[in-house]
């Protein structure tokens, strides 16, 4: 069963946590045109069958509006209440009654149960999931379980409206064994703190445990969950985490960053999380210093090479709105200094060797240019290219260049000879240069390792079947696909494992990988890991990115996009914000790449603006705050 559930029904809710998390559909896109089939208690085979059948979404025409939030609350509460007696659907008003949590809302939200009409004592039935919204508000509002009806909390209601919220909070924990006391002496404080597991079975006494814990003073909580943090019991840990998260004593850094660390990824991933939202709360932002900030194109701008500290070389345009082109920048005098067109777009990367450049435009061709854009030549991959995706990335490497692409992988000579060598199966869009080979692999599937560009890759099993690469120094490692997912060094010259570590369940697969001459860093929709490479220790984890956020290491730094697109600043070895950058303004950072000692942003804009870049001053201040935090990065 779902945690929090009893005998109540599964909350349609529990499907779509990881959705809402990071913002996820809005409200109404779930309301009664999502028919839930839940069961409420377990048959005899042992198994909760949950069903839903979504169809067209579209927003009721008699949705409740949900009063505006600066209202005073008692305000607020009654226009809710009223909403709630009214016709149309409540689904938001009863969220936000829940919310609020007010012992005047119990009456109104028996009612509204009524309107959901009454559904079996025991066994499965179907709901939709304004109904469980409702019972959700009544249990935590009152620490109670009176039942699925309103016919059972009219009685309960009856029998217990002479008392206080307080005492029916207290009540609701004596009866399920709390050694509940008021004031809340250290044993129900710790009580209280197990209970702040998001895991645990009853949800509204989890509710309420945080309710009650935000009323106990910071350091009680602190001193009582430093011995929980460490416990033997994952549950006691995690639990400790939410608990913190609820405080603002600076008593808690240490604890949470001593839980970044836990076995249990879960934990770690959750510390690290409420590490870096205190962080963030205590470190002044540091405004962002705008050298200029230019749109270049309707859609589409894309830094393929930094030349040097002062030029840098762009892929322009989609070819639906604007002309493709790959275009040289100066960005002292923030102007295109030259144009090369392209007959499709340039989305990838490009390199360089002595004074040319070479790129691969979505068409499949192969184009080298001079470092003034001087057209040399330009060849197609092959005759029959797969179109509408963006083209592959290139790689210099043993004299050559390797372009991996659909079933093959092309190795090109600078004068423009291209030599296919076809896998048969679709490979690996990872492809990196080794100390004395190159790597890529078959799609879900063995290693290819050139050791000599002039003859076919050859395969190596390493037993898994590799999503992504990445290479430096002396090791090789790689990520797998899943159902098991798992991360793996190997020796680059014997193809030796160093070590392998699994990865938390990942919906989306792992999409990347990042590594220096210490970490690795393992990426995915919302999550990203880190771990020594000589050792395989992990160093931290964390799921609180948004989407496929960059996350770009310069030295012992990183910066990336975090929950809220603004950028931050990271120690790249504990996980632990450094610096917020400001804010976000106007579009979003899609990629950042350093240029001198400035970073180089492309922002994303779905406005009237359209797409460009931002140059920013990396200001003395935060120099000062990476170099004291990651001890000489930037430097």
């Amino acid at each position: 069963m779902a945690a929090g559930t009893t005998d109540s029904a599964m909350k349609p809710d529990d499907c779509i946590q990881a959705t809402m998390k990071n913002g996820g559909w809005p409200s109404w896109l779930k309301v009664l045109l999502n028919v839930l089939l839940v069961a409420a208690t377990v048959p005899q085979s042992g198994l909760v069958a949950i069903a839903a059948q979504q169809v067209t979404t579209i927003m009721p025409h008699d949705f409740q509006p949900v009063p505006n939030p600066q209202l005073p609350t008692a305000e607020r509460l009654a226009q809710l209440h009223k909403a709630l007696a009214s016709s149309g659907d409540p689904h938001d008003v009863i969220l936000e009654i829940g919310r609020i949590g007010d012992a005047t809302s119990v009456p109104f939200l028996i009612e509204a149960l009524v309107k959901q009409g009454t559904v079996p004592r025991e066994g499965l039935y179907a709901a939709i999931d304004t109904r469980f919204h409702v019972l959700d508000a009544l249990q935590s509002i009152t620490n109670h379980d009176a039942g699925r009806n309103a016919e059972d909390w009219r009685p309960w209601y009856e029998k217990n409206k002479g008392k206080t919220q307080a005492q029916w909070i207290k009540d609701g924990f004596v009866e399920h064994g709390f050694p509940a006391s008021d004031p809340p002496d250290d044993a129900f404080v710790t009580a209280l703190i197990q209970a702040s597991d998001p895991k645990y079975q009853l949800r509204y006494l989890q509710i309420n445990a945080l309710r009650i814990l935000r009323t106990v003073p910071s350091e009680t909580v602190v001193r009582l969950a430093k011995v929980l943090s460490v416990s033997k019991e994952s549950a006691a840990r995690r639990a400790t985490v939410a608990a913190l998260e609820r405080v603002d004593s600076t008593g808690r850094l240490d604890v949470l960053r001593d839980l970044t660390k836990d076995s249990d990824v879960d934990v770690a991933e959750n510390a690290l999380r409420t590490l870096n939202e205190a962080l963030r709360s205590t470190l002044p932002a540091i405004a962002a210093e705008t050298v200029w900030d230019i749109p270049l194109a309707k859609a589409g701008v894309h830094v393929l090479n930094v030349l040097d500290d002062h030029t840098v070389v762009l892929g322009i345009g989609y070819g639906i709105v604007d002309k493709t082109r790959v275009s040289g920048f100066d960005l002292v005098s923030h102007k295109i200094i030259w144009t090369y067109p392209t007959t499709d777009a340039v989305r990838s990367n490009a390199v360089r060797i002595g004074d040319r450049l070479y790129f691969v435009s979505d068409d499949r061709v192969v184009h080298c240019i001079s470092v003034r854009g001087k057209p040399v030549w330009a060849k197609p991959l092959t005759s029959n290219p797969t179109l509408g995706t963006t083209g592959p990335s290139i790689v210099a490497a043993l004299g050559r260049l390797f372009v991996p692409d659909d079933k093959s992988v092309y190795v090109v000579t600078p004068d423009g000879q291209i030599q296919p060598y076809a896998m048969g199966e679709n490979v690996s869009r990872s492809l990196v240069q080794g100390r004395r080979r190159v790597f890529s692999a078959i799609h879900n599937g063995p290693l290819l390792m050139f050791d000599d560009p002039t003859q076919a890759p050859t395969r190596v099993s390493t037993g898994l079947k590799t999503a992504a690469l990445s290479a430096f120094g002396d090791a090789v490692c790689v990520v797998s696909f899943g159902p098991t997912y798992q991360l793996q060094c190997l020796e680059q010259e014997t193809l030796r494992e160093l070590w392998r570590a699994d990865l938390p369940n990942e919906l989306g697969a792992y999409n990347g990988l990042e590594q220096d001459g210490e970490n690795v860093f393992v990426l995915a929709q919302g999550r990203a890991l880190a771990f020594d490479v000589a050792t395989g220790s992990r160093l931290w984890a964390t799921d609180e990115f948004t989407s496929f956020a960059f996350f770009k290491t310069f030295g012992r730094a990183a910066v990336t996009r975090n929950g809220h697109f603004d950028l931050e600043w990271r120690d790249a070895s504990s996980g632990e914000v450094i610096a917020i950058w400001g804010k976000r303004d106007g579009g979003f950072a899609s990629n950042v790449v350093m240029a001198g000692e400035n970073v180089l942003v492309e922002i994303s804009d779905n406005s009237h603006r359209g797409d460009g870049l931002r140059l920013l001053r990396v200001p003395d201040a935060l120099k000062q705050r990476l170099s004291n935090a990651t001890k000489g990065a930037m430097r």
